[in-house]
């Protein structure tokens, strides 16, 4: 009697939790744009400063929730990685290898509702940079969010911010206050995992800081030379190129819009991508081929697309900007000139944007420097 009394509280209280949140996620998106200059917005600032000082303790805590955390620099991490992959392949075992950063973080922040005033400018800023216009976000990002959550659950390795990554972006709050915006989204990932271990089933996963997607690009020939391989990319070009350069027998090729940094600024507007093309992908990937490795580079729906991919029998690999440096593109801040070099594999570095016009190797897009994401 007295255990179904406790059920049935549990219950109710859960459901008014579900109703609270329900009101003021309503709330939040029914709020005009959210001023920099709003108190508000400065005293979530420094509470979020206040909670991040612990960010040492809370790392080595959340690396404590995985199965396996894989230990050591980000180049052994990466040959863990692709071993893992390697072996996935190998068995055809539907697979998701997916990393987390500020962006999945900013997202993910629209359900904790610690700092809404912050939370908002975040998804704003996020989604002009991303698709162009600051709605797609605000309005839609309670699925988003839904579809990263079971992602997480989903996935075979979960890359996370480490200690060092939070202490970088407390440091450039204190330089810009505006960069609150980017610790946000890293302090929220390491409070998801504390919080939410068991519904994201974080022991069975392997886990791993993830800033390696960098040194992975050394073992692509090692996964795909002679194989079949899919390609979720803005990168058209990539496709001639995987089978010039490895050997690929067969590309399965999904386009998604490049993402909105990419352009000049009187060139940026909606790109179609979330929640239109996201939607109908979503749809597309159901007939993924069973065993194939897809190598997935596109933001923050990527990781969902990802575990569509395993969902449905394939193995899938989130490569992030990594994908840009293949293709030849300085499309990050840290993607240096070197690494271009090094690992491109194309022939004539190029890219898709807005009325189907490209741009010369080297060339910033646009013709001048752009402000671009920080993702180290």
């Amino acid at each position: 009697m007295a255990k179904g009394m406790v059920a049935f509280a549990r219950h109710r209280m859960t459901r008014r939790n579900a109703e609270a949140r329900a009101g003021k996620l309503a709330e939040l998106v029914s709020v005009g744009h959210v001023d920099r200059d709003d108190p508000a917005w400065h005293r979530e600032v420094q509470d979020l400063l206040a909670r991040s000082r612990v960010f040492d303790r809370v790392t080595r805590r959340s690396q404590r929730c995985f199965g396996e955390w894989v230990p050591g620099s980000d180049a052994e991490t990466a040959a863990r990685v692709a071993a893992r992959l390697r072996e996935s392949i190998r068995r055809g075992e539907p697979s998701s290898f997916i990393r987390l950063g500020d962006g999945e973080g900013k997202v993910l922040a629209f359900g904790t509702l610690d700092y809404p005033n912050l939370t908002r400018s975040a998804l704003e800023r996020l989604s002009c940079l991303y698709f162009g216009m600051s709605n797609p976000l605000t309005r839609h990002c309670d699925e988003l969010r839904e579809g990263l959550l079971a992602s997480i659950a989903g996935a075979t390795f979960v890359g996370i911010p480490t200690g060092w990554r939070l202490e970088y972006q407390r440091d450039k709050v204190l330089e810009e206050v505006r960069c609150a915006e980017e610790l946000l989204g890293v302090w929220t990932v390491t409070q998801l995992v504390l919080k939410h271990k068991r519904r994201l089933h974080l022991r069975t996963k392997m886990g791993a800081s993830s800033t390696f997607h960098k040194f992975v690009l050394e073992h692509i020939p090692s996964l795909v030379s002679g194989r079949r391989i899919g390609l979720i990319t803005c990168h058209r070009n990539l496709v001639d190129a995987f089978r010039d350069r490895f050997d690929t027998r067969v590309v399965d090729y999904h386009a998604v819009p490049p993402p909105v940094y990419f352009l000049p600024a009187h060139e940026r507007h909606d790109n179609g991508h979330f929640p239109g093309r996201y939607r109908e992908l979503l749809n597309d990937l159901h007939s993924v081929q069973a065993g194939v490795l897809y190598i997935v580079a596109a933001g923050m729906p990527g990781k969902v697309y990802c575990e569509t991919v395993r969902r449905h029998g394939g193995i899938a690999f989130d490569i992030g900007h990594s994908m840009d440096v293949l293709a030849g593109v300085r499309g990050r801040k840290n993607i240096t000139d070197d690494m271009v070099n090094k690992y491109q594999i194309v022939e004539r570095p190029s890219v898709l944007v807005h009325g189907g016009s490209e741009k010369s190797p080297g060339q910033p897009l646009g013709g001048r420097a752009l402000p671009r994401p920080d993702d180290r």
